[in-house]
């Protein structure tokens, strides 16, 4: 897809972040990587960054191709099961294959989704690594209470990291580590 000069974003109003151009009476800025909503359709709920174009003046440069989000799929043993756990993680069942006997379901929580995948207990043996998963969060503490209050038992507590993180993890019963943090 070819983007030129054209391409510009709306701003609600004009502030001293960045150079504003008149256009028709209203303002625009010109595709600098600013915070500011593309004149494009997107899909609901992906937030779009304007620093992809590349445009400059008078050129007409390729987009970019972006990464909008990743949706990890979990090895499962008993998917049903799983389900259930998640559920109790405050998750939504989005969607499985076979109800009641499902080999992949989908869930969400807020702005994420992962996927359960039932796998053959060949798969499971040594010396298979369980991956772990990174989830941000914006209150490690008021998530810690809500899946204590849910009755997760493997759970860490709350720890401040060296690294510059609050963190905790927490394990599904297919030995899946669920790391739930935010920077400091």
């Amino acid at each position: 897809m070819l983007i030129t000069q054209a391409a510009q974003l709306q701003c609600p109003a004009p502030r001293d972040d960045g150079p504003l151009s008149r256009d028709a009476g209203r303002h625009s800025r010109k595709l600098t990587g600013l915070p500011c909503q593309p004149q494009r359709a997107t899909r609901p709920g992906i937030k779009c960054s304007a620093n992809r174009y590349g445009v400059g003046v008078g050129k007409e440069k390729r987009m970019k191709p972006s990464l909008e989000c990743v949706q990890p799929v979990l090895m499962s043993r008993n998917v049903l099961a799983s389900i259930d756990f998640y559920v109790r993680l405050g998750f939504t069942l989005a969607g499985q294959d076979v109800p009641g006997s499902p080999m992949y379901a989908r869930l969400s929580r807020d702005n994420v989704e992962l996927a359960l995948q039932w796998h053959d207990a060949r798969e499971w043996d040594y010396p298979n690594d369980r991956p772990s998963y990174r989830f941000v969060v914006d209150d490690v503490n008021g998530l810690h209470q809500e899946f204590s209050a849910s009755g997760i038992s493997d759970m860490t507590r709350v720890e401040e990291k060296p690294w510059g993180t609050l963190e905790f993890h927490v394990r599904d019963h297919d030995n899946n580590l669920l790391q739930f943090y935010r920077w400091l």
